[in-house]
């Protein structure tokens, strides 16, 4: 059964019966945090300053808009208007989807974003320009 879960691309697997400790030793090495070769524990790899990230023609679209004013919300609905769906609410919904993903892209902190903004029950703005962003 082994040379089998082994075939099958099995990371660890045990055999019945089993110790205790070495179920634990297991269990603590596949949850460790994986490590690259050379990278500190901890490190972060960031992205070079001269690359920005890659964007969908929507995303692009979002982005001019908001570049357009930056500082001033746009609202929702003229955001919205630029996604393809049959109905506003479906384009709402799809343009939480696409500002969701930007902040991913483009912020430092995603859950705490400092360049797409939010006014609740309004719309979003981008609060500073983006250098890269033309």
């Amino acid at each position: 059964p082994h040379v089998q879960a082994l075939l099958q691309m099995a990371g660890d697997f045990i055999m019945t019966p089993y110790e205790p400790t070495e179920l634990l030793l297991r269990i603590r090495r596949v949850c460790a945090p994986a490590r690259r070769p050379g990278a500190a524990p901890g490190a972060v790899q960031p992205t070079p300053a001269q690359a920005p990230p890659t964007f969908s023609d929507t995303e692009r679209a979002i982005l001019d808009r908001l570049s357009e004013s930056i500082g001033e919300p746009v609202e929702l609905d003229e955001l919205a208007a630029l996604l393809p769906s049959d109905t506003p609410e479906a384009r709402r919904r799809l343009l939480r989807v696409h500002i969701f993903r930007l902040r991913r892209k483009i912020e430092p902190v995603p859950r705490n974003p400092t360049y797409l903004r939010t006014v609740r029950d309004y719309g979003y703005y981008l609060a500073q320009k983006l250098e890269w962003w033309e």
